[in-house]
């Protein structure tokens, strides 16, 4: 009697390694990419976060908001905020500009995700601003459901808190 496999027991392992390998193959290229997505989640989170306590930042500590409609040719609004910050949505971006004399002393840029954009209100009367980013809806768009994020700051409210101190 010989020892040893026979030729059809060896392609069966192989065809069943195969097989096993091809289910690994696919469920590992399912983790990934659920991980890269959330992963751009994350960052697109971060990103909000970041600028979102920039402007409250800078909007409580001036005492009013001026919301310039200046199209130019790169289609944005600008926000000129008295204590030399300015705010100017472009197409795939926020800048906040700090400066100072007349020159930049800073300039800081919050990328947005590829379908959104970025307005600027205010009311004067309720002494609040806002920031709204935004889902743009297109003809080829099926996000009806993304959500809008509102950055609602008060002007003054560092201020306030100053004058208040002893």
């Amino acid at each position: 009697r010989q020892t040893g496999f026979s030729l059809l027991e060896l392609i069966v392992v192989i065809v069943v390694g195969a097989a096993l390998m091809g289910i690994a193959s696919m469920v590992l290229a399912g983790i990934l990419r659920a991980s890269s997505g959330n992963t751009q989640a994350v960052a697109r989170q971060h990103t909000l976060l970041r600028l979102s306590q920039a402007w409250r930042d800078d909007v409580h500590g001036t005492r009013s908001v001026i919301i310039e409609s200046a199209t130019d040719a790169q289609g944005s609004d600008t926000v000129a905020l008295v204590g030399n910050v300015e705010y100017r949505a472009l197409a795939d971006e926020v800048v906040r500009t700090e400066k100072a004399d007349g020159k930049v002393i800073a300039q800081e840029h919050f990328q947005l995700h590829e379908r959104e954009s970025a307005t600027f209100h205010s009311d004067e009367q309720a002494g609040t601003a806002t920031l709204r980013v935004q889902h743009r809806s297109d003809a080829s768009s099926t996000d009806s459901d993304a959500p809008t994020w509102e950055i609602l700051a008060a002007t003054g409210l560092d201020l306030r808190y100053q004058e208040r101190a002893p």
